[in-house]
Formats: structure tokens, sequence, C-alpha cells
């Protein structure tokens, strides 16, 4: 499982909170490996590897008025899929 924010202060104490349960992975550097900000390719590889679900959590409004086409690709992605499973 991957943890993404577009923050990074978020994603920091988010890595903390998540290392006191054994969630948090570190590489050699000790920077966490699964909890992160978001970019397109961290965006890209979490969706790819989603083996059976993928959420996204938060304020959509929020999302779409960054204006990121990160975002706006995501939702192409997932109402396109969201259609395929009603028949």
């Amino acid at each position: 499982m991957y943890v993404i924010t577009p923050f990074k202060n978020v994603a920091y104490q988010l890595a903390q909170e998540l290392n006191k349960i054994g969630f948090t992975r570190y590489d050699e550097n000790g920077r966490p490996t699964n909890v992160g900000t978001e970019n397109p390719n961290i965006m890209n590889v979490a969706a790819t590897r989603a083996k059976e679900e993928f959420y996204i959590i938060g304020d959509k409004k929020l999302y779409f008025s960054l204006k990121s086409d990160v975002i706006d690709d995501i939702y192409d992605i997932i109402r396109t899929f969201n259609s395929g499973m009603g028949s």
C-alpha cells in the first residue's frame, strides 16, 4: 500500500505516524518508499501497480482547482473504467 499526498509536510508527518505501527518502509538513505508527495510518476506507478483497489481520498473540487494534468488524466481513467463496469 502507498500513501500519496500533494504536500511535503503532510507526507513527512504521515510517514512518522505510520512508522509507529510499522507501515512506513525506508530506502537505504532513510527516505520513505511508500509514503510521499504526488507527482506524475508516483501517481502512475501507484495506479498501475494497484492489484485490486485504488483509493483517492480528498476534496474533488480542491483537486480540480489545482489545474493538474495528472489529476485530469486520472479522473478520465477512473471515469472510463467505471463506465465499463456496468456493461
